[in-house]
């Protein structure tokens, strides 16, 4: 499974555009076989994606994949502290360049890793601030995963009106972009509570 996840983020990886000039640039080879054993551990494979991550030119690009390579943390069963860690630093990338839409995003990642390590207070005010830049940002799909976020996030704290309506915003913005599996998604947390 390692290797599967490792080749995905690998081939996601490969090709990005960051010139002035919008021209497409490779930027890194392909470094994962997956059929070769050159790479035996997660962990190294790990520290390969942070070198890798650092020769990107902007820090948008950057804080992306900072981001990216916590959700395979994740998802590899690494929801710890190196995943805040990465998390915190494309926050600050985020701020440097001005990227609203990508600050949000990490917002409500943040808070997602704190609604998981049960700190629902850390969790809800993380989840407002994302609300905000998502608002902000105007990029619906974005402002119904925050939605989606915070629903959760009041939904643990008791506060199951206020999860309701968050829920049900978030069915309305995955509606209106017709998202199904976000409407499935929203339902399902509705229904929940």
């Amino acid at each position: 499974m390692c290797k599967k996840v490792i080749l995905l983020f690998a081939l996601s990886f490969t090709y990005l555009s960051y010139s002035a000039q919008s021209e497409a640039q490779e930027i890194l080879e392909q470094y994962v076989n997956c059929e070769s054993a050159e790479y035996v551990t997660c962990d190294e494979v790990y520290e390969r994606a942070l070198d890798a991550i650092e020769i990107l030119e902007t820090d948008t690009a950057r804080a992306r994949k900072l981001i990216r390579l916590g959700e395979i943390r994740k998802d590899l069963g690494y929801w710890d502290d190196e995943v805040i860690a990465l998390n915190d630093r494309a926050d600050s990338l985020f701020s440097l360049s001005g990227d609203i839409c990508g600050l949000t995003e990490a917002r409500r990642v943040r808070a997602a890793f704190f609604l998981y390590n049960e700190d629902g207070d850390k969790a809800l005010k993380l989840g407002k601030e994302a609300l905000d830049l998502a608002k902000e940002c105007g990029d619906k799909y974005l402002l119904a995963r925050v939605y989606g976020t915070l629903g959760v996030g009041q939904q643990n704290a008791g506060e199951y009106a206020a999860a309701l309506k968050s829920h049900g915003r978030e069915a309305q913005l995955f509606r209106e972009i017709n998202d199904k599996e976000g409407v499935a998604i929203s339902t399902h947390e509705m229904a929940y509570i």
